[in-house]
């Protein structure tokens, strides 16, 4: 049995640059940490960092004068507001390559820009970038939401950072061909890319099991098992060791 390990296996940039940071607060830091939603996508890492002192909170209800995270997603603008105003300290751990697309609505939408999200609708990062498109928005999950677009003067199309290349390019094919006036920016992250490279060159090469490790939580590591699953290749999705069974190997 041969096995190679993807190229960009890994952390990606902005997960690596929240954890450095969010370690190093609460190392030094004399005052609980909270972060608002879980940090990344990875409950085994989330749980070494409670183990080390963060805590999570699912509500804005206890934060005054408390130091509050936020976390890589990105949130929506009026609980950042929130935040700054009532904690003793923000500490924003939001991803550079989310932040980039926040701004790219955000001035779009100032220019009379209809935006349109290609991402999961309930996902933490598109429930944030939605908040900063003042002229209006619709996400597109599939080509059925397209339908769902009003009729504009100009629209901008981005995506949630990790969404899969394949889907984006193809709704985005869609939506140029029903609607005029279209600006597209590809906001999906260099690390999700060449993730999504890495699973299509194995599967070119001839790969019959591809074993996928990470949060089963995560959107980018969830598209990594898709892409496999819909190729028809046996697809393995973990998060530990403890999860592999010898049975999973057997004939290849």
């Amino acid at each position: 049995m041969k096995i190679e390990m993807a190229k960009h296996s890994g952390f990606c940039m902005g997960v690596k640059n929240a954890i450095l940071k969010i370690v190093d607060e609460l190392n030094t830091s004399q005052e609980q940490i909270l972060v608002y939603g879980p940090l990344i996508h990875n409950p085994q890492t989330i749980e070494v960092l409670r183990q080390r002192g963060l805590i999570t909170i699912n509500s804005l209800n206890e934060i005054t004068n408390r130091q509050i995270a936020i976390r890589t997603h990105g949130i929506p603008v009026d609980e950042n507001r929130m935040i700054r105003d009532k904690a003793s300290r923000t500490i924003n751990l939001t991803c550079s390559r989310v932040a980039r697309v926040q701004s790219i609505i955000k001035k779009y939408s100032k220019s009379g820009y209809y935006t349109i999200i290609i991402g999961d609708h309930d996902h933490a990062e598109v429930i944030g970038l939605k908040s900063y498109a003042a002229a209006g928005v619709t996400v597109v999950s599939d080509k059925n939401d397209i339908d769902n677009i009003p009729a504009e003067k100009k629209y901008i199309v981005v995506s949630q950072t990790t969404h899969e290349r394949r889907e984006f390019e193809q709704i985005v094919e869609m939506i140029t061909a029903k609607l005029r006036e279209v600006l597209i920016i590809d906001t999906i992250c260099d690390s999700t890319r060449l993730r999504q490279d890495d699973v299509t060159e194995g599967i070119r090469k001839g790969i019959d099991t591809l074993v996928v490790v990470g949060g089963k939580n995560s959107a980018n590591t969830t598209r990594l098992a898709k892409i496999g699953t819909d190729n028809n290749i046996k697809t393995i999705h973990i998060e530990t060791e403890d999860e592999l069974k010898h049975e999973y190997f057997e004939g290849s």
